[in-house]
């Protein structure tokens, strides 16, 4: 039997079902303005404020000889015009690699109040460094390549300093923009997206077409007027009210439902981002938690740039009001605040050797920074450390990125994980009884930490299937552990576990479970 080509096409539709008409979110762009309060006692002397620049030496490479068509005139010529010629000359492609360039802006008592870096031509948050392409030669008539040979061997020290000292000055400038945005009090732009349903069979979304147009026009008017007025905060409460009452309908386990997880999280955000506007921080948190606690893949949580860059604005701004308890989150109080006249940005190079201090200043306080902006986001700075894992969502701690723990994490408890790994040594050395709570999980890994007791409530732990404790410094484990019906493999190797102790264990463990002696 043959099926006609419209047929087929129909079948595929319909064996698609929901795929093809799923319900999605949808956004429209635009940008705003935000009044920014940096994070100092605005009544403070701002001349004492210390701006620290420093980039790594640029590196080149080996040169390679180049022909390029240049006008020239020989160095003997009477007549310029009559002598110019156009002639096959010859250049040096060098490749260079572009360090990396930090600022750090500190208060009088050496507090970082603000820190950025830069790489290669772009700021990307990248470590990595990127080489580009500097041409020795340019606009010169080296008419053989011996005599660019000559050339280059004369002046190639001068010509690098030069170049390297040119994309300096590109990142001082950078820097210098970047540090009077950070520390004016003020209007800042900011990209705003606005969301709204689509697709989804027989679902209607004029409404929300209709509150995504109203919060573009007021984002728009606050742009075009340079300021934010209560009356702009009144217009966009009417799409705020639109999105709460849609999602009084929200099912985020039916991707066929009118309100379904992409078009609610289209929504919280839509929310977030007003809350932010209107200034109610708390709102917007809110918002962005219930954004990233609607993924259905764990590992998904932390990954949009929206929601990073809009924690990091209310970490910012809680704690520029944190400092100036004076100031009123209303909008005529806002629009009064001046900056003084005499506010300047004097960037100081510190010099290449100092890239690297910099550098390490510079990382510390972004950790912090990203820790911050994790609790903005998610209620959590655990949350951005879960990951798919062999049984599922897993918390994955690690010393080298996220620092040792003196005590367990009680915050680690509240989770919903099927796993939980740290690893590099953590400096914790018990597990807390609120360990019990956590009965979805399948997989522990303690391997290489100072933990030496494990309390009783691990029994409580019945989905528990791996268990391992390598390198640890426990030498029992509560009797408790025979509850552990699911236990496949415990692992108690290279700990002061005895002999005695260890076959104790083994009467404990259920049938088929492998102990790792």
């Amino acid at each position: 039997m043959t099926i006609k080509h419209s047929s087929l096409a129909f079948l595929l539709i319909f064996l698609m079902g929901t795929t093809l008409f799923a319900q999605r979110a949808k956004s429209e762009s635009t940008s705003s303005i935000y009044f920014s309060i940096p994070a100092y006692d605005l009544s403070t002397n701002t001349d004492q404020f210390r701006y620290a620049f420093a980039m790594g030496q640029t590196e080149f490479e080996k040169p390679e000889t180049i022909e390029v068509e240049e006008v020239c005139v020989a160095a003997s010529s009477k007549n310029v015009l009559k002598d110019a010629k156009k002639i096959t000359v010859y250049q040096y492609r060098v490749p260079a690699e572009i360090n990396d360039a930090y600022l750090i802006v500190e208060n009088a008592s050496g507090d970082i109040l603000h820190a950025e870096e830069y790489t290669s031509y772009q700021r990307t948050g990248s470590l990595v460094n990127e080489t580009v392409n500097r041409i020795f030669g340019a606009d010169k008539c080296y008419w053989h390549p011996s005599v660019l040979e000559e050339a280059w061997k004369d002046d190639n020290y001068l010509w690098k300093n030069e170049q390297h000292q040119n994309l300096k000055d590109i990142f001082l400038n950078r820097a210098k923009q970047s540090a009077e945005a950070a520390m004016k009090a003020g209007y800042t732009s900011y990209s705003v997206n606005v969301y709204t349903g689509k697709g989804g069979k027989g679902h209607d979304y004029s409404a929300l077409d209709q509150a995504q147009n109203q919060a573009l026009a007021a984002y728009n008017n606050m742009r075009q007027n340079g300021k934010v007025t209560d009356q702009d905060i009144n217009q966009l409460k009417q799409p705020m009210n639109t999105w709460l009452t849609h999602l009084e309908t929200v099912n985020l386990n039916d991707k066929n439902a009118k309100i379904n997880r992409k078009v609610a999280q289209g929504l919280y955000m839509n929310l977030a981002t007003a809350y932010f506007q209107s200034r109610n921080f708390d709102e917007a948190s809110k918002f962005l938690e219930l954004y990233e606690d609607a993924y259905s893949n764990a590992i998904s949580r932390g990954s949009n740039q929206g929601v990073k860059n809009l924690s990091n604005m209310i970490v910012n701004q809680r704690k520029g009001l944190a400092v100036n308890t004076n100031i009123s989150n209303d909008y005529v109080a806002l629009n009064s605040i001046s900056m003084p006249s005499n506010f300047n940005v004097n960037i100081e190079d510190l010099g290449e050797g100092m890239a690297s201090e910099l550098g390490a200043r510079y990382h510390f306080h972004s950790k912090d920074k990203e820790k911050e902006a994790n609790i903005a986001a998610s209620g959590s700075i655990y949350k951005s450390n879960i990951n798919q894992g062999q049984y599922g969502p897993t918390l994955v701690m690690m010393t080298v990125y996220d620092g040792d723990l003196d005590e367990f994490p009680l915050e680690v408890t509240e989770l919903d994980v099927k796993g939980m790994v740290f690893t590099g040594g953590y400096s914790f050395t018990s597990l807390p009884p609120d360990i019990g709570n956590m009965t979805n999980l399948e997989q522990i890994i303690l391997m290489d930490s100072q933990v030496a007791s494990i309390p009783k409530e691990i029994g409580k732990l019945t989905n528990l299937k791996r268990f391992n404790l390598n390198r640890t410094k426990i030498s029992t484990l509560p009797e408790s552990i025979k509850n552990l019906k699911n236990l496949k493999m415990l692992n108690i190797k290279n700990t002061n576990v005895s002999a005695a102790e260890a076959a104790k264990i083994k009467s404990w463990l259920p049938k088929g479970c492998k102990l790792k002696l």
